[in-house]
């Protein structure tokens, strides 16, 4: 296993060791391309049954942090998103959804608790 997919493994394993994770049944996961300020970000996502969000993304590219990812998406088109960095909440994510392109796109910005806000988007990566 290289060391990569390794630290990825290790870092999903203490997320849900944390109490990160969700202990409702996944309906859906899938994997997202798009941004973060003006870095470029890969996204996944897991979409539970009750409404609730939990995932990850990084930056290629950047630093190499995987940041977890947990929130709502309690009303159609609409998702709020808590970003964590070790282990802290960093930032609150309010995103809606479009159709642009014939794709769904997740648009909205990032509010990150020192004060920078940063645009951000995504979408499934077909």
């Amino acid at each position: 296993m290289n060391t990569r997919i390794y630290l990825i493994h290790l870092f999903f394993s203490a997320f849900v060791f944390l109490g990160f994770g969700s202990l409702s049944q996944a309906a859906e996961t899938n994997g997202y391309v798009g941004g973060v300020g003006n870095q470029a970000a890969v996204f996944s996502l897991t979409w539970h049954d009750d409404g609730s969000v939990s995932g990850s993304y990084f930056c290629p590219g950047g630093s190499g942090r995987v940041y977890a990812l947990r929130g709502t998406n309690h009303r159609k088109g609409e998702l709020l998103l808590t970003e964590f960095t070790n282990g802290k909440s960093s930032a609150t994510c309010v995103l809606t959804k479009s159709v642009e392109n014939g794709k769904i796109v997740w648009r909205g910005v990032m509010y990150n608790h020192d004060g920078r806000n940063k645009g951000m988007f995504f979408y499934r990566g077909k």
